[in-house]
């Protein structure tokens, strides 16, 4: 790679990566080399991401007593991300309820 105004190799050696989107997720190899010897290392450059969360609708009307779902469409993202629900600000136990389609 050569410096460009996406690419910068640093005076230190490394690598500034500029916008990076999923065509940099591929693998780079670092070469160092001088009068005794070259010694190169691989490393694989993986995009971390998390789309929004969604939901059908912003508000939900139930009767009371009654039984519902609160369903939202589940977030692409890398690492996969885990999912969480809150009530008034409080954490919802995970066993109350089942991790399906969104959550």
């Amino acid at each position: 790679l050569q410096n460009s105004s996406k690419y910068t190799i640093n005076a230190n050696g490394s690598l500034e990566i500029k916008n990076a989107d999923s065509q940099d997720a591929i693998m780079y190899k670092c070469t160092a080399t001088n009068l005794v010897n070259k010694i190169a290392k691989d490393t694989k450059l993986e995009l971390a991401y998390l789309d929004d969360v969604t939901f059908p609708t912003s508000t939900l009307y139930i009767l009371k007593n009654d039984k519902t779902e609160v369903r939202c469409e589940k977030p692409k993202g890398s690492p996969v991300p885990s999912i969480n629900w809150l009530k008034g600000g409080q954490a919802l136990p995970s066993k109350k309820f089942r991790n399906q389609g969104c959550c």
